[in-house]
């Protein structure tokens, strides 16, 4: 490209906090170099029969627990919301004041044209919200912010995540299904 335009290529490679890519494959968790790390056990819950299901929610969880933020990335705006609704169930009670702040973007929700999701008023005081088209700017807005402070411990999200917005996640997982398909390198 440098040559075609006749200009110099400057390329950065630091960065400030390193990333380590791993793959998750019939309930192991795998390293870069196809190394086995870590193992997720098979759960006895019903919601949680399929492995690829309790990998997520496993692994998000597990970032949540430890007080960090995890995007996790879906094929579908019903993915989305379902996945949340599940992940809910499992999430840590919080202390009063990360309670209070979770209460007061419920209200901020609230007063947007489009009034409060049923779906994000009952995962919000779990601190596990959803990002997708089928949101206003004003809530997806609300919904980033609240990630940013703290309130929000774990977003379900789509593309439209991937566009534009910045946030800090300790953990970012990309769901492998495409539709009825599953991802290839390809589709990434």
């Amino acid at each position: 490209m440098g040559k075609w335009l006749n200009a110099k290529v400057y390329e950065c490679t630091y960065r400030p906090v390193p990333l380590s890519e791993h793959i998750v494959y019939d309930s192991a968790v795998y390293t870069h170099s196809h190394t086995l790390e870590s193992t997720i056990p098979p759960s006895d819950i019903k919601e949680l029969k399929d492995p690829i299901t309790n990998a997520l929610i496993t692994l998000a969880r597990e970032a949540a627990d430890q007080n960090h933020g995890v995007l996790i990335f879906c094929e579908s705006r019903r993915r989305c919301e379902d996945l949340s609704l599940l992940l809910r169930t499992f999430m840590v009670t919080a202390s009063d004041e990360l309670q209070s702040k979770r209460i007061n973007v419920l209200g901020n929700l609230a007063t947007t044209a489009t009034g409060l999701d049923p779906v994000l008023a009952k995962t919000l005081p779990a601190g596990v919200a959803f990002h997708h088209a089928g949101l206003t700017t004003e809530e997806r807005d609300i919904i980033t912010a609240a990630y940013n402070d703290g309130s929000v411990k774990a977003i379900f999200c789509t593309a439209t995540m991937a566009a534009g917005v910045n946030l800090p996640a300790r953990r970012v997982i990309i769901s492998p299904k495409m539709g009825r398909d599953f991802a290839s390198a390809a589709m990434l």
